[in-house]
This record gives C-alpha cells, structure tokens and sequence, in this order.
C-alpha cells in the first residue's frame, strides 16, 4: 500500500497584527512543512512520541523523520530539554485525570535540537512532546493544549536568552511551524476550530518573542489527502481537489476574521493585475533575488490569482513582499539590515551604501514615497475597522487596491532595474 506524502506546501490564508513593535503576520499553508523554512529559520513542530531519558530522545515521529531526511541531519541528534510542565508549574501546570498519571508517562515539554553549525537549513528544531489525543478526555486534553500553546513562546524565549548568553547567534525573524493540533484533525470542521483557536493564541506569540515578525503554519493530514486524491481519480476532472479544499479553508477563516471579498479588484484591476505577474515572472526566474523574496513573490501571485480576494489580504501581501525588498536592498548597501521596515527605507534614502558595489547610488525621494505608502497600507491591513469615529475613511477600500498594485508595480520595476540589470552588467 502506497504511503500517502504531502504535497508542496500552498498558500491558504495570511492574517497580519497590528503591535507596538510594528506589524506581524501569520500565514497557514496545507501540505509539506519541508519548503518552508529558508536558511536560519527557527523550527517548532510536534510529537506525541514520549522516550526517555528525554535528553536522549530520537524518533519523534512523522515531522521530525521528514526534516531530518530533508537536511539529512545525523540520526545520534540529541535534543535538549528546555521548559516542561508539572504539576507546582505556575507557568505551564499539569492536572492529573483519569487517563493522565505522570508516574506512567511523562508530563508535556519542549524540547530543541541546536543547528548552529548546520549551514544549509534552519538555526534550531524546537519540539512540543504532548499526550496522544483521547476523546473521552476531550476537555482535560484541551485544558493542557491551551497551556501548551501559551508555554511554547515562553520556552522559546527562554532558549533564546540562553542562546545570547553563550554568545551564539539567534534565528532569524521568521518561525515554521506545524499546526500543533491537540487531536487528529481528520475532517475540515475540525480543522476549522483547531486552527481559529491556534490563530488566536498565535497573536499572543509576538508580544513574548519580539525577534519573531513573521510566522508560518503548516498544516497537514494524511487522512484527509487520501480524501482529495480519491476525489480526483474518481470524478476525473481538471479541479484540483487539493485546491477545492484549500478554499474552503479560506473561505471559513475569512468569515470568522471578518474579511470582506472584493470582487470589484480582479474584475477592473485585471490589467495590472497581469502586468504585476509578468513582472513576478521575471522576477522569480532571475538570479539577483534572494529566498525571501522568492517566495513573497509566489504567494503574492497566488494572492492576485484568487477570485475571492481581500483588500486586507492584499495588503499584507504587497507589504510582506514590500518589506523583503527593503531587506534586501539594506544588505546589499550596507551589509545588514536590522530588521525594522520604516527605518529601512528611511535609511536607504539617507545614507550612502557601504558596499563597494553601490556606493555610488541613494533611492530617490518618490521611491521613498512608493515604499513607505506600501508599508502604511500593510499597516492599516493589519487592523482594518479599528479606525476612529473621526477617521476618514474609516477601513481600506476598492480605490486604495488601486494604489497598492500601482505602487508595488513600479516598485518592483526599479528594484528588477537596481539589482536585476546591474548584476547582469557586472
């Protein structure tokens, strides 16, 4: 019997958050969590598989095997314990049940694999060690999953810190997950309420790890592949059931966050909307960009293909590409950026390049406007309806598309001019 396997990872929905750090954002993908991480990614999946010693512990299961396959990481890797619950834990407490004896298994913790001298893949693999799911504890196994989600950033942190003493560098500002769910969520109404209870404790993530501006989910099950792929043997049609599914999913999670579909926007944009994708194809094919970029230029594609598109979702798309070009661009010039997106641009228009390659060259004032217009968009996608009664207008609207893809169309016009063509010349 054929092993069913995930699929490339695709684009389901991305939710941007408002905070007093800036604007942070978390995509949900369906499929294989292996093409997600870029170099120096941080890493958190799941395991229900408990061993010990726990500093010894090895086969953590399906997730755990397939990364370790993908970066073909050493079969003696050891993961260290880094926070666990208990029973006298004020931050992350246990409650003994029926089913639930700590002398028999043991308590939920998270663990972490160290890659720092690992060069091709993420900085570290982090892994949350929860019971199996069993339903006639449901509301005991639910109690622990909601104080296991809320330890995962604390434990990170704590990592981090430790990290920083030892005088080793961090991760970067992005974290790959999988979804974490405390059961098999094996139907979509399931998959629903686990991933609406995850969104919302994700966005408490980012007051904790302040380093962590963009976090991506992957969620995946092979029950329900088995599904889709019977579907398309059956029916024989060109739909994509995978794609059938993935819209579905969209279109729950749209209606519980309250995003409003703007059908006006492929309907009379679509003339800019096909020049911004043949300038992402050109984009995507060339050399001078780097991962990031490649693939915020993907889901943007796939942003601008959707019939059912958001204003608010089109905003953090062009900002999330928008920013990655700001990066980008400041490493290039200086060597580093340091990860905030307004000082970026203020920086790139201000201060001349200390790389030999650029010296000579300043963005000028109007590339300074279409970059911080883009990014004041995202921002205000972030928290669309939170206005002030005196605000005017009061959300985004069908004109401000306008803006957004005219803006991100030239800014990727210069960008393909300033680092496309010059690497070419040289």
């Amino acid at each position: 019997m054929s092993q069913t396997i995930p699929k490339s990872p695709k684009l389901v929905y991305s939710k941007s958050y408002e905070t007093h750090l800036g604007t942070r954002e978390v995509e949900l993908y369906w499929g294989s969590i292996l093409e997600l991480p870029n170099h120096n990614d941080n890493v958190l999946i799941s395991s229900t598989v408990f061993q010990g010693p726990k500093s010894k512990v090895k086969n953590l299961g399906a997730a755990w095997k397939s990364l370790k396959e993908h970066y073909s990481l050493s079969d003696h890797a050891e993961f260290e314990v880094v926070l666990e619950s208990s029973l006298s834990s004020i931050i992350w407490p246990v409650m003994p049940g029926k089913d639930i004896s700590l002398e028999k298994q043991p308590a939920p913790y998270l663990s972490v694999l160290d890659l720092e001298e690992y060069d091709p893949g993420p900085r570290q693999i982090f892994c949350l060690h929860f019971w199996p799911y069993k339903k006639d504890q449901e509301e005991l196994f639910d109690f622990h999953y909601q104080k296991a989600l809320s330890a995962c950033p604390l434990a990170i942190k704590l990592w981090e810190n430790y990290t920083i003493s030892q005088n080793k560098p961090l991760g970067s500002s992005t974290l790959v997950m999988s979804a974490l769910a405390q059961r098999q969520i094996r139907d979509k109404n399931n998959a629903i309420d686990s991933l609406k209870q995850l969104f919302a404790e994700l966005q408490t993530w980012f007051a904790i790890l302040p380093q962590i501006s963009l976090i991506r989910v992957c969620y995946w099950n092979p029950e329900i592949q088995k599904k889709l792929d019977s579907q398309v043997s059956v029916d024989g049609s060109d739909v994509d059931s995978d794609d059938q599914f993935v819209s579905s999913l969209r279109k729950e999670l749209r209606t519980y966050f309250g995003d409003k579909v703007n059908l006006e926007i492929p309907q009379k944009y679509s003339g800019l909307i096909n020049d911004l994708k043949k300038k992402i194809l050109v984009l995507s094919s060339s050399k001078g960009a780097n991962t990031d970029i490649f693939r915020d230029l993907n889901n943007l594609s796939i942003t601008l293909g959707r019939a059912d598109l958001t204003i608010t979702e089109l905003g953090t798309a062009t900002g999330r590409l928008t920013e990655s070009l700001v990066g980008d661009l400041c490493r290039k010039f200086y060597g580093h950026w340091n990860g905030n997106f307004y000082d970026g641009i203020e920086k790139l228009t201000s201060t001349k390049p200390t790389q030999a390659h650029f010296q000579e060259i300043r963005l000028s004032k109007w590339y300074k406007s279409y970059l911080h217009t883009l990014r004041t968009l995202r921002n205000q996608a972030a928290h669309t309806n939170n206005e002030s009664e005196q605000s005017f207008p009061k959300e985004l609207q069908f004109g401000d598309g306008l803006v957004m893809l005219s803006s991100l169309l030239r800014v990727l016009e210069l960008y393909h001019d300033l680092i496309v063509t010059k690497n070419a010349s040289n």
